[in-house]
């Protein structure tokens, strides 16, 4: 076995997430946890307005979703991770509901807020489950999945089913790009892992960004 790709979360606990890490390395395995929506075409977007500075310094993040932490919470704070440039986490404050989701395959709090501070500097706040802020004109719950991002030159946002805008300062709308949520739209994320993971395989210098290594932080 030359890669290993693994649903979220890639274990049970940190430590055997850390294990399941360490046992792939040891053996030469590529081991990579199947966070696809960040190939997605808004959140690529979203990435490009932070790194190429057009939002200025960067301050705040929030998003929203209505699945629990184990089926689009996951998602959202690896995208919010990605799209920031995978910095390192100082603190996090968090508090989750005490009853359950009623998403039947994928047990969790039915609703977790939590608040996570950045070593770039940047505040990140997150709202899933359940009771998860409505967002306008989506077209049903679980397309709720939205990332805002505040800097100094303005603003930008993605959501899942609506796409990606970006504002200057001023409100003034800057850029936009719908998103299609279909299977053919599903399927190029998914199948941008896949090809990082042939590139990986070939290239050893290559490391690809879902890799357990950088899951685990």
């Amino acid at each position: 076995v030359k890669a290993i790709v693994v649903e979220k979360p890639m274990a049970l606990d940190y430590t055997e997430a850390a294990q399941l890490q360490k046992l792939c390395a040891e053996a030469g395995v590529l081991l990579v946890v199947n966070h696809q929506k960040r190939n997605m075409a808004e959140w690529i977007a979203l990435k490009a307005a932070i790194t190429s500075g057009k939002l200025g310094q960067v301050s705040m993040l929030r998003s929203s979703c209505y699945g629990n932490l184990l089926s689009q919470g996951t998602h959202m704070l690896d995208q919010a991770w990605n799209v920031l440039g995978e910095p390192q986490p100082k603190w996090l404050v968090a508090g989750v509901d005490a009853r359950l989701s009623e998403a039947p395959n994928h047990p969790a709090p039915r609703n977790a807020n939590l608040l996570i501070a950045y070593a770039n500097g940047v505040r990140g706040s997150f709202a899933i489950g359940n009771d998860a802020p409505e967002v306008p004109n989506s077209r049903a719950t679980w397309f709720w999945c939205n990332i805002e991002v505040r800097g100094t030159e303005g603003k930008a946002e993605a959501i899942l089913d609506q796409g990606y805008k970006r504002w200057d300062k001023d409100g003034n709308l800057l850029e936009s790009a719908v998103s299609r949520w279909d299977d053919e739209f599903q399927g190029a994320g998914q199948a941008k892992l896949s090809a990082d993971i042939a590139t990986a395989l070939r290239d050893p210098a290559f490391k690809h960004p879902q890799r357990g290594e950088s899951a685990l932080v």
